[in-house]
């Protein structure tokens, strides 16, 4: 804080409610992301075939927290399958119309704007910091819990976008030093990263091809080389066969996914 305030004032201002209220959220967030992952090893281990079962999908989601398009894209990164439609069967049981409300924590209200943005300047500058530091699997997680942050508030207090985007999100936990250096570097306002970037600018940024079937090494392939999903805009291939390829599982939550920014969209022009 004390090297950064001068390029966040903010922070000065309120430096002992961000500190608390960061160190607070923050451990929410990773220990929900921890247990979830935890939890989710278990159940795959103790899985017999290529499909996981609906219903465990569906208490990691319900009674963990474990938001289901980050269960589905973990096992498609992991080559399993998930039974979606038992996923829907128990959501639909569940409550009739009623959808649980994925949250992080409790600490924050969609309007308090105001301490989000504060929130959001000492991610940055902590991020930075652990850079600068050399901490880089700190950074990472930082940057991971950064990119939520930054949706959340796009999403709940901007509401300039529609769903949360977990693969982006969880970009930060495999980043690679150039992508982890711009990351910070394009969202603060100093200039104390520019000789790091320099030094890791020619590192080539790597991207993922969430086709489980990709012949790149566990789906790693040049950033540059990645492409969209043209409809859904979420995940990345590293071709627009690996796209054909793995339409089949991905169809069903493009499409949900699609109806909903169509929605979205929709009452944004009403």
């Amino acid at each position: 804080m004390q090297e950064m305030g001068d390029a966040f004032p903010e922070i000065k201002v309120q430096k002992q409610l961000i500190e608390n209220v960061i160190k607070e959220e923050e451990t929410s967030f990773l220990r929900t992301l921890d247990q979830g992952l935890l939890l989710l090893d278990r159940i795959i281990e103790n899985t017999t075939g290529n499909e996981i079962s609906g219903d465990k999908a569906f208490e990691l989601y319900d009674t963990y927290g474990f938001p289901i398009d980050l269960t589905a894209l973990i096992l498609r990164e992991r080559g399993l399958d998930l039974d979606e439609a038992e996923f829907e069967l128990e959501l639909q049981k569940q409550k009739e119309g009623y959808v649980p409300e994925f949250k992080w924590g409790g600490i924050f209200s969609p309007e308090d704007y105001v301490k989000m943005e504060s929130v959001m300047s000492f991610l940055l500058s902590n991020g930075a910091q652990l850079i600068l530091e050399g901490n880089y699997d700190h950074a990472r997680q930082i940057a991971t819990y950064a990119r939520f942050i930054e949706q959340h508030i796009a999403i709940e207090l901007k509401q300039s976008k529609a769903l949360y985007n977990f693969p982006k999100i969880l970009e930060g936990y495999k980043a690679d030093m150039h992508t982890l250096v711009k990351f910070f570097r394009r969202r603060i306002s100093c200039s104390c990263l520019d000789t790091r970037y320099e030094e890791v600018k020619n590192i080539t940024k790597m991207g993922v091809c969430y086709n489980k079937q990709c012949n790149h090494p566990n789906g790693r392939v040049e950033y540059s080389k990645t492409m969209y999903c043209d409809r859904c805009l979420r995940v990345t291939y590293c071709s627009r066969e690996c796209q054909k390829a793995d339409w089949s599982g991905h169809k069903s939550n493009c499409e949900e996914c699609a109806a909903r920014i169509a929605e979205f969209e929709a009452m944004k022009q009403s």
